[in-house]
């Protein structure tokens, strides 16, 4: 199966101090999960929320991955909303710092969150790689995946009301395992 994903890090219109140039935050990601996944998957990364709205209802992504910033939050969680709105099946990541370190706080976010399947907690590299290796292995059934715990993966559990975090995943140290998003286009 081909996985179609989209990455964003989006930034809002017109206010003449977001980060025009390339988002390299999500290019690691995207360069990551396609050197570790070859074939697998076809990635797409965003920084205008308007390409990505008509993007996503001409060739509809599998999953969607959107940055966690003070600055990009409510963009992202919105563009959640609508989207799953638009195809219900459509799963949803945030990644990026701003995100409590607190376990009530976590909780408190992703309760609040209902447009969010999963968060990828601290360094995203491994943990998003891990996290579309199993929603492939579960043929991308979001219940069957979050069955159990995810290395470095939060989620919600709905029906009873917690907080499920896999194990956390070390930082990286050897960078030179993820791939030049410059050099892998």
């Amino acid at each position: 199966m081909s996985l179609t994903i989209y990455l964003a890090d989006l930034m809002y219109k017109n206010d003449g101090v977001g980060n025009k140039g390339m988002p390299l935050n999500i290019g690691f990601l995207a360069s990551y999960v396609s050197a570790r996944l070859p074939g697998q998957v076809r990635i797409r990364l965003f920084k205008d929320p308007e390409a990505l709205l008509s993007m996503a209802k001409s060739d509809p992504p599998h999953i969607l991955g959107l940055s966690n910033y003070p600055w990009t939050r409510n963009l992202s969680l919105e563009t959640f909303k609508v989207l799953k709105r638009v195809q219900p099946s459509l799963i949803t990541v945030m990644g990026g710092p701003n995100y409590p370190d607190e376990p009530h706080k976590q909780v408190r976010f992703m309760a609040e969150c209902e447009y969010l399947d999963f968060y990828t907690y601290k360094e995203s590299e491994q943990t998003f790689a891990g996290l579309v290796s199993r929603l492939l292995e579960c043929g991308l059934d979001v219940g069957e995946a979050k069955r159990a715990p995810i290395p470095g993966v939060h989620f919600y559990d709905r029906r009873e009301r917690r907080l499920v975090k896999g194990e956390f995943i070390a930082r990286l140290v050897d960078l030179d395992t993820v791939p030049s998003p410059y050099l892998t286009g």
